[in-house]
């Protein structure tokens, strides 16, 4: 039996929700009411460390980030729709880059060799 942890009015579980429907699964859902503060409830953490929905667990097999999961039923469920089990959990790591470490990092760059590169203080120093 899959669970999707969810929060009815997050986009990005909605995505996921989405497609469940179009594949025709069942799934049971769990909200995390992220208002009421859940997601930072320990017992969540251990599922996701980054305390954000959704979470599909699918079996033993967890997989976080949106666009992973949409790619890991693609293939398992869709078999047809995208990357293997296993592709998903590097597409996990290339999404969660993407979101949550891009743009500081980007920034640190640019503030740390960019700007001295071409003779001018870090941008929080002007």
């Amino acid at each position: 039996m899959m669970r999707l942890y969810n929060f009815k009015h997050s986009p990005n579980p909605l995505k996921v929700r989405l497609a469940l429907a179009e594949l025709g699964l069942t799934y049971e859902t769990k909200e995390i009411l992220l208002f009421k503060g859940e997601q930072k409830n320990e017992a969540f953490l251990k599922i996701n460390p980054c305390g954000k929905v959704p979470v599909l667990q699918d079996g033993d097999f967890i997989l976080r980030e949106s666009n992973a999961i949409l790619c890991y039923l693609g293939k398992v469920y869709g078999k047809h729709l995208w990357p293997t089990r296993y592709e998903s959990h590097s597409l996990q790591w290339l999404f969660f880059e993407s979101v949550h470490l891009n743009a500081y990092c980007g920034t640190l760059w640019f503030n740390e060799v960019v700007m001295p590169a071409i003779g001018k203080k870090p941008i929080s120093e002007e």
